[in-house]
């Protein structure tokens, strides 16, 4: 049977997905979508994290809602940054990477074994949401890593001859991505493997709170692969002709960055696990700051 909070979940989904289509033709300000997204995004973090405290059913039903919204607003963000084209294959290349990604670590243990222990599993092996959730983790580690480049004064990467340079570009890019997002995991998987928690359990164990190191390396791979692959298609395309020149669209990534450190960071302190918090902390909190330093104090010199 199909759970509320998926129907739920799917038709706020959907909705964005119309809205990213038909904006422009119904005139609809995808901007200020944007921002209501962002707000009812923040709106299912604090009933999640209400929810841990108070289990009142509507805390925990909007809560829910949480990795839908994050989903909601990555297809909305792009949509208005990259244009619906490239919102596309971006998702369908970072979804199917997830997606294979997951299979193939719980039937084959590629980068340790594990095994899922919550409802609503897609063919009884991993949770329905892992597409959605991939998407937004390498999604928010493309925009970030995007924002360090423009930061620095840098332009994303396009072919002019030089496929050389142009090659060590793409790597050094996509494996700052792939940092961005081992170091979102330093937190997140301890407090889902918790005893407290135990939302998916690793067979063997590991070194770190429990898990294999080559769990890291399997975040790495997949978010490395995903946003070179994407990288590479984007630099042999002309931009999108809708494309923001206002680069403050850009600063919404370091702060769904923050969102995906303030869930688990929540449900480790509820579980007397601040330790984990701690690391979260030290490894996630400079790709919050420096990038949005680098931006600002580039906007001021320009308007100086």
């Amino acid at each position: 049977m199909i759970s509320l909070n998926l129907l739920a979940g799917s038709f706020i989904v959907l909705v964005t997905i119309l809205i990213a289509l038909f904006a422009d033709s119904i005139h609809l300000n995808k901007d200020r979508w944007i921002q209501i997204l962002f707000v009812f995004l923040v709106l299912t973090l604090i009933c999640t994290i209400v929810s841990y405290i108070n289990h009142y059913s509507l805390f925990i039903f909007i809560g829910s809602m949480y990795m839908f919204a994050a989903f909601s607003f990555v297809i909305l963000h792009s949509s208005r940054v990259l244009g619906n084209k490239k919102t596309l294959i971006f998702i369908l290349i970072a979804g199917s990477f997830g997606l294979i990604f997951e299979f193939a670590g719980v039937n084959y243990g590629i980068f340790g074994e594990y095994f899922y222990n919550v409802p609503d599993l897609l063919l009884g092996i991993i949770p329905i949401t892992v597409p959605l959730t991939w998407t937004v983790i390498i999604y928010s580690s493309y925009i970030i890593t995007n924002l360090f480049l423009y930061g620095f004064g840098g332009e994303k990467p396009r072919y002019e001859h030089n496929l050389l340079f142009l090659v060590g570009v793409l790597v050094l890019l996509s494996a700052i991505g792939g940092l961005i997002a081992v170091n979102l995991d330093m937190i997140m998987d301890p407090v889902a493997v918790s005893p407290q928690l135990k939302q998916w359990i690793w067979v063997n164990g590991g070194p770190y709170f429990g898990i294999p190191i080559s769990n890291f390396g399997g975040w790495f791979i997949l978010t490395f692969f995903s946003t070179l692959i994407f990288r590479s298609y984007e630099s042999f395309k002309s931009e999108d002709g809708k494309s923001p020149t206002n680069r403050g669209l850009y600063v919404y990534a370091p702060a769904l960055y923050l969102i995906l450190f303030l869930q688990p960071s929540v449900q480790a302190i509820s579980t007397n696990n601040i330790e984990y918090v701690l690391i979260g902390a030290a490894t996630m909190m400079p790709f919050v700051m420096v990038p949005l330093i680098l931006f600002f104090i580039r906007k001021h010199k320009k308007v100086t």
